[in-house]
């Protein structure tokens, strides 16, 4: 619930916002815009058609120690697309006429909109307009099932997780990046 995220605690509420005006520009939260009980469907079914998989990396740089990963991973996509992390090159499941591609298309059109007017506001204090990337070509979901020796979540410490909030250096300025995270009971 977006009640419990720290943006709408004291003392944090204030900091958050003058971190959002001076060094945020263009950072958008947007509440939902898709049906929780149709995302957790469509998760289902990926998983009963065994879409996910556990990947083996090497966390600390290559060289090091290989590792299990604690989630399990897929990733949908335009087809050809790829991600990378870690040194792991993940090709992307074709998302053709799925869930999930279709609300990647709402939110390519919520992003170019959110893009439109940031160059308005920009264009009145003279700045130059934005170019950022609005297409949501891929998506990758972690799957995360309960284990003892998760960490605490760091934001809110109330639950455990195995990946937490955390940068892409991939994305071009003013490109769009979505969270959806979700607790599997």
């Amino acid at each position: 619930p977006s009640d419990d995220f720290l943006k709408n605690e004291k003392p944090y509420k204030e900091s958050f916002r003058q971190a959002l005006e001076t060094s945020y520009e263009g950072f958008v939260v947007d509440e939902s815009i898709y049906d929780e009980q149709r995302a957790q469907n469509y998760l289902q079914q990926m998983l009963e058609d065994k879409l996910f998989r556990r990947d083996v990396t090497q966390p600390f740089g290559l060289g090091t120690k290989c590792a299990k990963t604690y989630v399990t991973r897929c990733c949908l996509g335009e087809r050809g697309t790829t991600y990378k992390y870690l040194g792991l090159r993940m090709f992307a499941h074709p998302w053709d006429n799925t869930e999930i591609q279709k609300l990647g298309a709402k939110m390519t059109q919520r992003t170019q909109q959110h893009l439109k007017e940031l160059s308005e506001l920009r264009a009145q204090r003279n700045a130059p307009a934005t170019r950022g990337i609005s297409n949501f070509d891929i998506c990758l979901i972690n799957r995360m099932e309960a284990y003892d020796d998760l960490k605490p979540e760091p934001t809110l410490g109330n639950t455990k997780t195995s990946v937490s909030w955390h940068a892409d250096s991939s994305l071009e300025h003013y490109s769009a990046i979505a969270v959806y995270q979700t607790l599997i009971p």
